[in-house]
């Protein structure tokens, strides 16, 4: 949905453009506007074409001011379709699959509107406009404070497996001024195995910031451009560990976010204190691949548990918006501690200090340095990475790699670190990556490493690169091949 404006569109505005009002809510948003267009003319009062271009700056040339912060364009008067271009969503996939919403109700002098719903087989991502007459007074975790009760599906309550709003993965909210906000939602729910064209919703939500009242949205998602990108299929198989099995009941793929659900037992403690979703997470891992082999990146999981048994899921990205023709699992076995594990061995006043654990230093290989590239990170049981090149751009650092057998892309995720020599090696502030790789294409990926997540190491010195040593944990040591792997096939 993010896109610019076409000449015809802006020719269009530029016709329909009058005297108009700017509110007081976007007036600081513009004001670099004014000092491109090297206008001198009352801030807050713009004629004709000023009034367009400056518009047109600020949605566009201007660092993107409506695009990162769209709701501000609803207040600007005669610039709906313009802002109709513009996504709520952060997110690249669900600002691009997003579909327009006009919903709203209002209790409490609150305004709750939807502006734009996304579906992808088994989560319904939500974006709304919270309005309130008055200032919202709200401590920053309580802007939405209440599930959802109930949800319907075309007049039958279904199950929400859960709902949350927080900052991760463009789910959270952003204070647009006193008396407005923007919240985005993940409803999790149970998949639709069966082709659907239509999902009508109603929505009770019984707390808004802070505040008790009865807000009920009812609303209609057309899936129809959505059915040939979701596949959802019953598997019932057992994956062979070795020692164990572990039984997959469900797959979804979905060019958004997929999912893979298994069985598994309750949560407990054994004989030896240690529990039992540890053990599982230890010797029940497994990576993703599909069917041209490239490795499927593993984005979370959670657990729906009865009293008899328990339904675990493990979140992750496609490759591309292609369905594959296949997926494989392949089990492994984590045959070294858990990063938690060793950080609940440690004393509060050592971890708040960014003291590393010491088991994880002295395990760390390295792999040279950052100005004799490319550089091989070489592991007996699940191939080599190669890190061919870093580079800047915007004062953001670049790493790119290639991993030889793009299936076991789980195991190197979130595992390569860049350790600036000149500081403490005991302490995490002197180390910079160790997050998400980012698909280029097939097996190739980037490691970014971002400004604004520098603030504590500060950026890296590209006139320094011999400083800059590459670590990473012994993958060796730390995992073990088992059992055998399953494919799972589409039945045509």
């Amino acid at each position: 949905m993010q896109e610019m404006l076409s000449n015809k569109e802006i020719i269009e505005l530029l016709k329909k453009c009058k005297d108009m009002d700017i509110p007081a809510v976007v007036d600081n948003k513009i004001e670099d506007t004014y000092k491109i267009i090297k206008r001198n003319k009352d801030k807050r009062k713009i004629k004709g074409y000023a009034a367009a271009a400056a518009l047109i700056l600020t949605i566009g040339a201007v660092g993107g001011t409506l695009y990162n912060n769209p709701a501000l364009a609803y207040e600007i008067p005669g610039v709906k379709t313009l802002v109709s271009k513009t996504s709520l969503f952060k997110d690249e996939k669900l600002s691009k699959y997003a579909t327009p919403m006009e919903a709203k109700c209002k209790d409490k002098g609150i305004e709750l509107r939807i502006k734009e719903v996304v579906y992808d087989g088994s989560d319904i991502y939500i974006a709304y406009i919270v309005k309130s007459d008055k200032a919202l007074k709200i401590d920053e975790d309580k802007i939405y404070g209440s599930a959802i009760v109930p949800v319907r599906y075309n007049g039958r309550e279904i199950k929400v497996i859960g709902s949350e709003v927080n900052e991760w993965e463009d789910m959270g909210y952003e204070k647009v001024d006193d008396n407005t906000y923007i919240v985005k939602e993940r409803l999790g729910i149970e998949s639709f195995r069966k082709p659907i064209n239509e999902i009508g919703f109603e929505e009770k939500i019984n707390k808004l910031a802070g505040i008790e009242g009865n807000w009920q949205l009812n609303f209609k998602i057309n899936v129809d451009s959505m059915k040939d990108k979701i596949k959802a299929v019953k598997v019932n198989k057992n994956v062979d560990f070795g020692y164990g099995k572990l039984k997959i009941t469900d797959l979804q793929i979905s060019p958004i976010k997929s999912r893979i659900v298994f069985e598994k037992w309750n949560f407990t403690f054994n004989n030896d204190n240690e529990r039992e979703d540890t053990l599982f997470e230890k010797n029940y891992n497994f990576v993703i691949s599909d069917d041209k082999g490239r490795g499927l990146q593993k984005v979370g999981g959670g657990s729906s548990t009865n009293q008899i048994k328990s339904k675990g899921e493990e979140r992750f990205n496609t490759a591309g918006e292609e369905i594959p023709k296949f997926i494989v699992i392949t089990p492994v076995k984590r045959t070294v501690p858990l990063i938690y594990e060793l950080y609940q061995n440690m004393n509060e006043e050592d971890v708040n200090a960014g003291i590393i654990p010491k088991e994880i230093i002295n395990g760390q290989v390295s792999h040279g340095t950052l100005d004799k590239l490319p550089a091989v990170i070489n592991t007996e049981k699940f191939g080599k990475i190669i890190i061919n090149k870093i580079e800047e751009k915007e004062e953001n650092a670049y790493i790119y790699l290639t991993i030889e057998q793009g299936k076991y892309l789980s195991i190197f995720d979130s595992q390569i670190n860049i350790y600036d020599k000149t500081k403490d090696r005991n302490n995490r502030k002197s180390y910079y990556g160790s997050g998400m790789l980012e698909r280029v294409k097939d097996n190739d990926y980037v490691l970014r490493i971002d400004k604004d997540e520098t603030r504590e190491t500060g950026k890296i010195d590209f006139n320094r690169l011999k400083d800059y040593e590459v670590v990473t944990p012994d993958f060796d040591e730390g995992y073990e091949l088992v059992g055998k792997e399953m494919k799972i096939e589409w039945v045509k």
